[in-house]
């Protein structure tokens, strides 16, 4: 048996559930099992990992991980203590409630967006955007309001260890769902409150935020811990784009609201093939709006579709590379930047992926045309350059 510690605490204190579609899984690194509402978690596959994990054996299900161990690099288990063993429980709860969203990304699909699903029924696609094809496997809303009834019994089973509930969407502020988890929650007596992570494209408008403001003030008051993190890969017009739907006053205005409440201290940005030229904005906006000191980035790697990733990139990244000025050793952009320059210093040496930008290009075609919006500079400089790359290589 090998001296190495193969163990993972995941399977034990992880759950991860997508209400609409009945799926779950016990970490982000392995695909999704159908039929959260009839099996978990007593499942042949999930009982046979935990032993494995038990006898310091690994499992092939956590293929991900012992990949990028035996690679000498750090994985997924290991740079979240999952080798932890003395933890034990259920402490984390991820939780998409719907496709709901009142927006249809770029980089997202209708498996995440019920606006995307809006926009296939009346555009038609080309054959390659596969991942437009990744619509969920929607379940019958009896179907899903007993995965929901499942969820909050092992919510209340599980009172006495739960640390944290991720939300996810769809987009939460505009589900009538959320209300509804939320009324249930604040019937379950915890020992103590977990806090709860909410991730949002803060583009609600009034309709919608005083609803949503009132369920987070009702939690807050009931002694919950809340993080909104708000997604952001740019600003302005940029933004505008990449993230279809968006209005970018709206958004301003919603992330000063929830910094004001106490609410919003951090946001997830997204480093993409779309975003990476114009990512310095995003530290002199927050600086021109007087929450740059307090407002932590998050570092999110685009890695799908494939087109969106910077590494398909290749040396081009060089070209597109961002200019961060005084905010490379702000406090607060420090390890952010150095995450964005390591990754541009690995692909100087590499060609670009000539088959994913000839996709990037396509795309942004026809998006920019189903969403009735013009390519903004910084999107466009990464077109020309990606065009230039594919005429010459071939």
């Amino acid at each position: 048996m090998s001296t190495e510690n193969n163990f993972c605490q995941f399977p034990w204190t992880w759950l991860s559930v997508n209400l609409e579609s009945d799926l779950w899984r016990w970490c982000c690194k392995v695909p999704f099992t159908p039929g959260f509402q009839e099996h978990y978690p007593i499942t042949k596959r999930l009982t046979e990992v935990k032993e494995l994990l038990m006898e310091n054996r690994r499992p092939q299900a956590c293929k991900a991980c012992w990949d990028d161990e035996d690679k000498g690099g750090t994985s997924y288990r290991k740079a979240n203590g999952g080798e932890d063993a003395s933890v034990m429980g259920l402490r984390y709860i991820d939780i998409v409630l719907s496709t709901t969203c009142n927006m249809k990304c770029a980089t997202c699909g209708p498996g995440f967006s019920s606006q995307w699903q809006g926009i296939l029924q009346i555009n038609e696609k080309p054959k390659e955007f596969h991942w437009l094809n990744d619509k969920k496997n929607i379940v019958s809303n009896e179907k899903r309001q007993a995965a929901l009834t499942k969820l909050l019994t092992t919510i209340n089973r599980h009172a006495k260890t739960i640390e944290r509930i991720h939300v996810y969407g769809g987009e939460p502020s505009v589900d009538p769902t959320f209300a509804v988890f939320v009324d249930q929650l604040l019937e379950i007596e915890f020992a103590n409150k977990p806090a709860i992570r909410i991730t949002s494209n803060g583009n609600f408008t009034d309709r919608y935020g005083d609803k949503f403001m009132e369920q987070l003030d009702r939690l807050r008051d009931a002694g919950w811990s809340i993080d909104i993190r708000l997604s952001v890969d740019a600003i302005g017009e940029t933004a505008e784009f990449i993230r279809g739907g968006l209005k970018w006053t709206v958004f301003e205005k919603n992330i000063k609201t929830l910094h004001e409440r106490g609410y919003c201290h951090e946001i997830n940005v997204t480093v993409s093939t779309l975003s990476y030229a114009s990512l310095p904005e995003i530290p002199a906006w927050l600086e021109s709006i007087g929450l740059l000191e307090t407002i932590i980035p998050t570092f999110n790697l685009a890695v799908t579709p494939r087109w969106t990733s910077p590494g398909v990139l290749g040396h081009l990244a060089s070209d597109l590379a961002p200019r961060w000025g005084k905010y490379k050793t702000h406090f607060q952009w420090h390890e952010f930047v150095m995450k964005v320059e390591t990754l541009q210093r690995k692909q100087n040496d590499q060609e670009p992926a000539l088959d994913a930008l000839k996709t990037m290009g396509k795309f942004l075609t026809w998006y920019s045309d189903v969403t009735h919006r013009t390519l903004p500079a910084n999107v466009s400089r990464v077109r020309y350059l990606s065009d230039l790359a594919t005429r010459y290589y071939e």
